[in-house]
C-alpha cells in the first residue's frame, strides 16, 4: 500500500508493521543539492594571471536527486530549471600599479553561462565575498563548473584563496 504524507511530503509505503518512505532514505533532499567549496589559490605576476575550477565538496548532497559531482564538476541527471545560488568568500593582496578584476563564472559545457566579478584597489589586503542567484535550464548530463580568474591591465602582484569557509558554498534547486 502507498500514501502521500502532506505533513512531511513524502511518499511512503506499508511493510507490514510500519510506513517507511518509499522512494527517498530518510533525511534526503528532493528538489536541492548543496556542496561547500574547497580552499583554492591562485595568483596574477603582471599580466601573467591563473585561473583555476573551485573545488567542491558535497557535505548535503543527493545524488539520486538531480545533480551529482566529481571534484570540480556538478552532472545534471535530469532535465529542467535549475536555481543555483553561489556564495564565496575569499581574502587576499594586490599590490601594484593599476588595480585587479576577480572574475565568478558559472560554466556549463564549457561555455560562461552567469558571471560576476569583484574590483580590488591597486594596493588592497581585504575579505571579500562574491554572491550570485541565477536560473539556468540545464539538460541531462550538462556539466557546471565555477571558474574563477584574475584580470590585470598592467603591473601587480596579486594572490587569492577562494572558499575553504562555512560561508562558502553553492546550492542547486530544480525549480521545474
Amino acid at each position: 500500500m502507498l500514501m502521500y504524507d502532506k505533513n512531511t511530503a513524502f511518499t511512503k509505503v506499508y511493510d507490514g508493521s510500519k510506513w517507511n518512505h518509499a522512494f527517498i532514505p530518510d533525511g534526503k533532499a528532493t528538489s536541492w543539492s548543496r556542496a561547500r567549496i574547497e580552499s583554492t589559490s591562485i595568483g596574477c605576476i603582471s599580466l601573467l594571471c591563473s585561473s583555476n575550477n573551485l573545488s567542491v565538496y558535497s557535505s548535503q548532497f543527493s545524488d539520486y536527486l538531480s545533480i551529482r559531482h566529481s571534484g570540480n564538476t556538478f552532472r545534471i541527471r535530469q532535465k529542467g530549471l535549475y536555481r543555483i545560488n553561489f556564495n564565496v568568500l575569499f581574502n587576499g593582496i594586490n599590490v601594484g600599479f593599476t588595480g585587479t578584476r576577480i572574475n565568478v563564472a558559472i560554466v556549463v559545457n564549457g561555455e560562461e553561462k552567469a558571471y560576476m566579478f569583484a574590483n580590488a584597489a591597486f594596493f588592497s589586503i581585504n575579505n571579500f565575498l562574491a554572491s550570485a542567484d541565477t536560473v539556468l535550464f540545464l539538460d541531462i548530463n550538462n556539466d557546471v563548473n565555477f571558474r574563477i580568474t584574475i584580470d590585470n591591465e598592467g603591473f601587480s602582484l596579486s594572490g587569492y584563496t577562494f572558499g575553504g569557509t562555512p560561508e562558502s558554498n553553492v546550492s542547486f534547486e530544480r525549480i521545474l
